[in-house]
């Protein structure tokens, strides 16, 4: 496995738990607000397209894992963009 890989592996690991703890953060601090809601669903579901689409995609030694994990977190940007859009609109009728 060469550096650079690594590198981007590390990297998708990193962003996906620093994701996931700010979600969960915003979160506890504000479990009734719609917008607190959406925004840690968002946060998580970009933490599984880092963990599932790339983390454990470069991860795998075959090309069928590879191609599972990533079919698997390319689910996640189609829910990033819906709770996008409803943490938005939350937001801007608070």
């Amino acid at each position: 496995m060469s550096f650079k890989l690594t590198l981007l592996i590390v990297g998708a690991f990193v962003i996906a738990a620093l994701s996931f703890f700010i979600g969960i953060f915003v979160y506890l601090n504000n479990r009734k607000s719609a917008a607190a809601k959406f925004f840690a669903l968002m946060n998580l579901c970009l933490a599984g397209w880092c963990v599932f689409g790339l983390g454990l995609g470069y991860l795998s030694h075959t090309p069928s894992k590879a191609v599972f994990w990533m079919r698997l977190g390319n689910l996640f940007p189609i829910f990033i963009a819906a709770f996008y859009f409803h943490f938005v609109v939350a937001l801007l009728n608070q």
